[in-house]
């Protein structure tokens, strides 16, 4: 789990490192740690719904997710994951999420998830 200071770490990172210019997503990466510190520190909730969420993710799609997807799709399932694993590696690139190493084994798996785990804290 991200603490407080890791947040406030990466907003001022960001910020000394991008210029509203540069980067097409400023305000809004800006506004998403801000917002996510502010959680944190409990200063306040987040009040909208899935569909907002979902609607605001299409909205900061552009080609390079479309692609991205596009080339997902064509390489194919692989034989070590069923169709919903094959389209949801798929739509995870079109959201921008990028693709994990292949775990073949439940013991790989769990593996995997406590070395996660681990890594958060």
């Amino acid at each position: 789990m991200t603490t407080i200071e890791e947040l406030e770490a990466a907003l001022e990172w960001f910020n000394s490192h991008y210029a509203p210019s540069e980067c097409k997503h400023y305000k809004h990466i800006t506004k998403s740690l801000t917002q996510a510190i502010a959680i944190k520190k409990g200063e306040c909730v987040v009040q909208k719904s899935e569909r907002q969420i979902l609607f605001e993710a299409v909205d900061r799609m552009g080609w390079k997710e479309i692609r991205a997807f596009q080339e997902e799709l064509k390489k194919g399932q692989s034989i070590h994951e069923d169709a919903g694993g094959y389209f949801m590696r798929c739509y995870k690139r079109l959201f921008g999420i990028a693709p994990r190493e292949e775990v073949i084994t439940y013991k790989g798996a769990m593996k995997a998830m406590i070395a996660a785990q681990e890594e958060r804290g």
